[in-house]
């Protein structure tokens, strides 16, 4: 795990963006803090080896995305994560994987601060939209993201997760309007001038 870019947090921890976040270090992560509260359906696991390997062949195919992977590290352990990636069928968009940070190091502004430096980050990438799922009942996490100007845009039922309320932010204000306008905020309906433009042009 190779340190790319840092940003300091506190006294004794620092944020950092990284090359690769080893499996036997994410995973005991993902396990305590998302898995035990919350398990999935391991219904991957039951593919047959055939399935699995074709798998394993697009997972490669697709390694040369963007990815944004960041750690909190508090005396050399990481405490805090938050793991992200181009998205395939939309390449403006930014899918917000795993995020999580340690219990005992909830409530001091940490996943606060690692998500301005996600927001930042895929802005200066290009990005125009920031997506994003999560547990229904993740209440910390969704207030914080709908305080960065994230919107709740949908619910979906996921095979291993369960219900799961779907989040999006938008770089672009064109877009971003356009999302607010579809949503019924009328306030948003010059939006509609591109769409006659766009007829009249044709």
């Amino acid at each position: 795990m190779n340190i790319i870019k840092r940003w300091p947090f506190s006294e004794d921890i620092f944020i950092a963006q990284v090359d690769l976040i080893p499996a036997d270090v994410i995973e005991p992560l993902i396990r305590e803090n998302l898995l035990d509260s919350h398990p999935a359906l391991p219904w991957q696991e039951h593919l047959s080896d055939e399935i699995q390997q074709k798998h394993k062949q697009l997972k490669h195919s697709i390694s040369s995305r963007f990815h944004l992977r960041l750690v909190a590290i508090h005396k050399g352990n990481i405490v805090a994560l938050s793991n992200g990636w181009q998205q395939s069928s939309h390449y403006t968009e930014f899918y917000m994987g795993v995020s999580l940070v340690e219990q005992s190091f909830r409530n001091q502004g940490l996943y606060k601060k690692m998500l301005e430096i996600v927001l930042s980050e895929t802005k200066e990438a290009g990005f125009s939209a920031i997506k994003s799922r999560h547990v229904n009942t993740n209440t910390p996490i969704l207030i914080a993201k709908l305080k960065q100007g994230f919107i709740i845009n949908g619910f979906e039922l996921d095979d291993s997760m369960g219900p799961l309320l779907t989040m999006v932010y938008y770089h672009d204000d064109t877009r971003s309007r356009a999302a607010r306008y579809r949503s019924g905020d009328i306030r948003e309906k010059s939006i509609l001038d591109l769409l006659e433009s766009t007829l009249k042009a044709k």
